[in-house]
This record gives structure tokens, C-alpha cells and sequence, in this order.
């Protein structure tokens, strides 16, 4: 269990939209105190997803989840992922050469590209004229304006809330199933959650402490990380599919 667990989390820690937000803050106002609150705001959404769920499934099942008698589970399990995943992998594939072949060629990304690319962040750094022409501005056109004018000043709490929004819900119940399965303790399972939280915000954790002590070198690092992992990132999750459902497969197999 904690290889694949591990290795799930270590390839989740190049999710390319984490990455691209954490490009984009480093180059705002108070890079190290937002820098800290999107952490803050990730480490938050990871134990209630992960964490919450594991205890919750630990009790209410007194810890007998999917045990060896139910290894035939997990090899249907496994291979229905491991064939959902090369499904994806052969439509992904064809797609890549479509565009490559429309294109002329393979495309770069550009770390500039981690802003433009993200709608939410864009309307928040325009302002909105919308609501001057109208005399009573309605309730979400306040807020809109509560938190754009938050945003531009550098407020950490807005990093917090996207903090909130970045991570994929699939692969933490991803990897519940894989804690919950594995057939171990309670204990050793909330260990496992733990680390693998620190695992896949370890590169926010890097950042943070690298950006007090070489700013531009860490934006530079940054940077090429960012450009590496966006062309990428459905490669990325189809590996973390395919490492999950091959995991459940091996472990079925075993119990057999």
C-alpha cells in the first residue's frame, strides 16, 4: 500500500494548476504570506477529504474494509480502472496527434500562460464596469467586488480560498480507496493520509521556504517546473489512474 499510495501522491504534487497558481503568486503582492495561505487553504481541503473520509469509512465498517475475502473485489476493481484508464490514454493520444498534425508541430507552454489560462483569475484582475452603470448592484456583484479588490491588494484569505479549490476530488477519493483497502490499522492509515498530504503540497512547501532566501532563482525553478508539467497533465492523471488500478489488481491478486 505505500508504494502505490506514495507514488499517487508524489505524482499528484505535479499537478500542473497548483503549479501554474503558485507561479502567478510568487509575482504578486506578499508573495510569502499568500504563498502560505494557499498552502494553508490545500492542506485544509486535503484532510477534509481525505482524512474525513478515511476515519469515516474506518468507522463505520470497524476497520474490516475490503479484507482478504474480498479480493476478488479489488481485481475487478483494478482492472475496470486500469481499462477506464487505457480507454482515456488511447483518446488522449489520438487527440495529441490531431493537434500536432493541425499545429504543424508540438506547442510550448509559457509560464505567463498560468494566469490567462485560468478564467476565475482573469475576471479578477480586470475590473468590472458592469455595475456602475446600475444604481442598486446586486448582492454577487458586491461580493465580486469584495473579493476583486481583496485579490488586487494582496489580501492572503483570497489565496486561501483557491487554496480550497485545488484539489481534484477524483484522485482523493482516489486515494481513500487505496488507504481504506489496504487493510491496515486506523492509526497506520491516518499516518498514511498525513504523509501523503505533506507529499503532494510539498512543492508549495519548497516554494515557500526557497522564496525567503533566493526569490528569483526559485522563480526560475518555478517557472521551468510549470512549463514541464502543463503539456502533461492529462499524462499525469492517467498515470495516477493507471498506478491506482494497478495497485488494487496486484493487491487482489496477492489475497487470492
Amino acid at each position: 500500500m505505500w508504494g502505490s499510495v506514495l507514488g499517487v501522491a508524489a505524482m499528484s504534487a505535479l499537478n500542473p494548476v497548483r503549479l501554474g497558481l503558485m507561479l502567478f503568486l510568487v509575482t504578486r503582492r506578499r508573495p510569502v504570506q499568500n504563498l502560505f495561505a494557499y498552502w494553508l487553504g490545500c492542506v485544509t481541503v486535503a484532510l477534509i477529504w481525505i482524512l474525513g473520509p478515511v476515519i469515516a469509512v474506518n468507522s463505520a465498517t470497524n476497520g474490516s474494509v475490503l479484507a482478504e475475502s474480498d479480493s476478488r473485489v479489488k481485481v475487478w476493481f483494478g482492472t475496470a480502472v486500469l481499462a477506464i484508464t487505457a480507454v482515456f490514454a488511447v483518446r488522449h493520444l489520438v487527440r495529441s496527434r490531431t493537434k500536432v498534425a493541425v499545429a504543424g508541430g508540438p506547442g510550448s507552454a509559457s509560464a505567463e500562460q498560468s494566469h490567462h489560462s485560468i478564467p476565475f483569475l482573469q475576471k479578477l484582475d480586470h475590473q468590472h464596469h458592469g455595475a456602475r452603470h446600475r444604481l442598486k448592484p446586486s448582492v454577487g456583484e458586491r461580493l465580486s467586488a469584495v473579493i476583486r479588490t481583496a485579490w488586487q491588494k494582496g489580501s492572503p484569505w483570497v489565496s486561501y480560498v483557491l487554496g480550497l479549490f485545488s484539489l481534484s476530488v477524483e484522485g482523493a477519493l482516489f486515494l481513500v480507496a487505496m488507504i481504506v483497502t489496504s487493510g491496515l490499522g486506523l492509526a497506520t492509515q491516518i499516518i498514511a493520509v498525513l504523509v501523503c498530504v505533506a507529499i503532494m503540497f510539498a512543492p508549495a512547501e519548497f516554494i515557500l521556504i526557497s522564496y525567503w532566501t533566493a526569490p528569483r532563482t526559485t522563480l526560475t525553478a518555478l517557472r521551468r517546473v510549470h512549463d514541464w508539467a502543463i503539456p502533461r497533465r492529462t499524462a499525469i492523471f492517467l498515470w495516477i489512474c493507471a498506478l491506482f488500478g494497478a495497485s488494487l489488481l496486484v493487491q487482489g491478486l496477492v489475497g487470492i
